[in-house]
């Protein structure tokens, strides 16, 4: 059509319950490092602002006292540079420099402890996720399935700790279309075993596995 067409944003998943308390408590703990780490940033700008102003300050003072002594012995000198003038212009560049190294360094110092802070906060942070991180035994595991009466083995099939057989059967059903090669029937009477992930043919046994019981 000749107008505008409206863009149409999809929906974002829904969250499941799990999901919800998880993101609530973590979006409020992440707030509130974040609000300590900002408070902490703004205390160190303000910190190293307050030393930067100190020293133009001073730098200040310290000219317009060495500019004075300057004029007054220039005065006294009849307008001419004497030797006394050129050593007051060189104090005041020795003091311009001593200043300058000053506020650097403790500029540095406040940097130095800032950084420190900011790596223990960090620690601190990550201490926290660890100990919230979930369990071994609630995240999803890769298994193998292998299906003795069709001489196949399905690798690779992700399964989590709260999976039924059923949901078992219907992953293995859509493998083995996937493959081209559906099962008509994986009733009740189907047979599941398990094994070690590494074990040998003899550690397993002859019927490890899962297969289709006729």
């Amino acid at each position: 059509g000749t107008g505008k067409e409206a863009l149409v944003v999809p929906e974002p998943p829904a969250l499941s319950p799990v999901e919800e308390v998880f993101h609530k408590y973590m979006k409020s703990a992440m707030a509130g490092y974040q609000a300590y780490f900002k408070e902490m940033e703004d205390r160190y700008e303000k910190r190293k602002l307050d030393v930067q102003e100190r020293s133009v300050l001073r730098l200040t003072e310290h000219r317009m006292v060495l500019e004075q002594a300057v004029r007054r012995e220039k005065a006294e000198g009849g307008g001419k540079r004497s030797k006394e003038q050129k050593k007051r212009a060189k104090e005041l560049e020795d003091v311009i420099s001593e200043e300058r190294e000053r506020c650097q360094a403790e500029v540095a110092k406040l940097t130095k402890a800032f950084e420190e802070s900011k790596q223990l906060l960090i620690e601190s942070y990550e201490m926290y996720l660890r100990k919230v991180e979930p369990a071994p035994k609630f995240l999803p595991v890769t298994i193998c399935v292998r299906l003795e009466d069709k001489g196949v083995l399905l690798r690779s099939v992700v399964v989590k700790p709260t999976d039924t057989l059923d949901e078992l059967r219907a992953m293995v059903r859509d493998r083995m279309r996937q493959r081209d090669d559906p099962i008509t029937d994986m009733g009740e009477g189907t047979l599941f075993f398990a094994e070690p992930a590494f074990a040998t043919p003899a550690e397993a046994g002859a019927g490890a596995g899962a297969g289709e019981k006729e």
